[in-house]
């Protein structure tokens, strides 16, 4: 069944743009005279393929990760995206462009996953704290400092964490599933009572004089403590990987986890979104790395994307950011 996706006039030669239909987000591209229409949301992270770049030879290229898709077929001709886009028959009727609905070919399902990234940058964070507790020369006033100063940075990483899930993350989960949010924000209540009862125990052990008897005691129960939280916070985002992903993506479209994604970004501020970066890129594989540094992008100005690909250059070795740049595209 065809149906009217735009005016000729609106799609003139090398020229594109994005419409709704049924529900779904279509693009329309006019090459060399010849319309097509594909998919319009890119299938690996659900940016608006609208807003990138239509080249000469029939590809366009999503403006987040670089991925390229042909429009004649809606295969991928260049990751890091790996399912195709739906294709549709398109037609000229007077001065409108339709397409067939019903023609639609290539089947994609595709998944933005909110958790993976800033989880595995906190897991690695929580064992360095592990260490730093672990061999900790309790006599030392500089390193019991910097050991403080460094659960005091988590606790409050932690707690916009917690904050940015309960404002974007859990308002649709309990829309979708009644109740679905409410074992999430006790863990919630919980991580932040634990964690205040280990800063006020080590303020405790920083007051005791550096000959108290039983400050090595002290010093071994603060380290204990510690692997309890974490394991008790391990727990919690595995709840969120194994269940509360896996729902979000059965009853979520690609554009409203995309939204939630975005919105998570762009309501931190500057000094929050470098804190995680700096958790996140060094502990990402080099594909988790290129959909970092494309969620920033799609988020935010050029200036900022380029302040963040810089920091990147200095947070990974020489060939770590030259695998990363050729996935870019920058080299």
């Amino acid at each position: 069944m065809f149906v009217k996706v735009a005016s000729v006039k609106d799609v003139t030669i090398g020229k594109m743009l994005g419409a709704e239909v049924n529900g779904k987000l279509v693009l329309v591209a006019n090459v060399n005279g010849t319309h097509y229409a594909i998919g319009g949301t890119c299938t690996h992270r659900g940016c608006k393929l609208s807003d990138g770049e239509l080249k000469e030879n029939g590809i366009v290229e999503c403006p987040c990760h670089g991925s390229n898709f042909d429009l004649k077929t809606g295969n991928v001709v260049k990751g890091p995206a790996a399912k195709p886009e739906p294709a549709f028959q398109v037609k000229v009727d007077g001065e409108d462009l339709l397409i067939d609905i019903q023609s639609e070919s290539n089947t994609v399902i595709s998944e933005i996953d909110l958790y993976v990234g800033i989880h595995k940058g906190q897991r690695h964070r929580f064992f360095s704290i592990a260490t730093q507790a672990g061999i900790l020369d309790h006599t030392n006033p500089k390193a019991v400092d910097a050991l403080y100063d460094e659960l005091y940075s988590f606790r409050e990483h932690l707690r916009v964490h917690a904050h940015m899930e309960e404002k974007f993350i859990h308002p649709v989960l309990s829309q979708r599933v009644p109740g679905g949010a409410m074992q999430l924000e006790e863990d919630h209540r919980l991580i932040r009572q634990k964690f205040d009862d280990l800063i006020a125990n080590f303020d405790g052990f920083r007051a005791k004089p550096v000959d108290f008897e039983k400050r090595p005691e002290l010093a071994l129960e603060l380290y204990r403590a510690w692997n309890r939280f974490a394991a008790f916070y391990f727990m919690h985002i595995n709840r969120e990987e194994e269940q509360v992903m896996p729902t979000l993506w059965k009853l979520c479209t690609v554009e409203e986890l995309a939204e939630i994604h975005k919105l998570m970004i762009i309501n931190q501020t500057h000094e929050q979104l470098v804190e995680d970066f700096k958790m996140m890129l060094p502990n990402a594989n080099l594909k988790e790395q290129v959909e970092i540094l494309g969620s920033v992008r799609a988020a935010l100005s050029h200036e900022e994307y380029q302040g963040f690909l810089k920091l990147a250059e200095q947070l990974l070795g020489p060939k770590n950011w030259a695998d990363l740049k050729t996935e870019l595209g920058l080299t």
